[in-house]
């Protein structure tokens, strides 16, 4: 998708990180026109290249000397933190999932927005197979590792991913919202 240059610089910031990345505004007046449709297309659109080469090399340069797991809980931590709480009712007066640079753009995000932001950030960054978790009422996400790490799992077929929930601020990889544990999810394979 080609569409003119309009970049304007957001800030994010989650304890010593500082990431400044720009968005593409024609990208989101663009976005603003799209009807409501499946997550799995919010999470796999391609994001705009200088927005995904700002905030890939600002996080990644971060991350670059931490272990897997280290890894992961920093960009969880940096999700779950780096921006505000809203639903979209809130904000936009209607259910609307946002693609990845508009979850940087907006003020607020909710719970899909930032699981499909760190999802595409997980498969970005480290490469690791992810999948969004469709609750009742919730959105999170299942990363595929094959690490033992303590914490709560859903299974799929024969693979196995650790829930790891960016709207539940403060949970490390691993720790489902209360509430959740036991309830059916519908699971939503995404590209890597």
């Amino acid at each position: 998708m080609l569409l003119a240059e309009n970049y304007r610089d957001v800030n994010r910031t989650y304890r010593d990180c500082s990431l400044c990345s720009p968005v593409n505004q024609n990208r989101i007046a663009f976005f603003n026109d799209m009807p409501h449709t499946d997550l799995a297309v919010y999470a796999d659109m391609p994001v705009d290249t200088a927005f995904a080469e700002k905030t890939c090399q600002g996080l990644g340069n971060r991350i670059a000397p931490l272990s897997q797991e280290d890894a992961l809980n920093f960009l969880l931590h940096f999700t779950q933190s780096a921006f505000r709480y809203q639903t979209d009712g809130q904000q936009f007066g209607r259910e609307r999932s946002l693609f990845p640079e508009e979850t940087f753009y907006y003020p607020y995000s909710d719970c899909e927005d930032r699981a499909i932001f760190f999802s595409w950030l997980v498969r970005r960054l480290l490469k690791q197979e992810i999948v969004l978790l469709h609750y009742s009422d919730h959105v999170a996400t299942g990363v595929r590792i094959e690490k033992e790490i303590p914490g709560s799992y859903i299974r799929t077929g024969d693979k196995r991913y650790l829930i790891c929930d960016p709207t539940y601020i403060g949970a490390d990889i691993g720790q489902c919202m209360p509430g959740y544990e036991k309830e059916k999810t519908i699971v939503i394979k995404l590209n890597l």
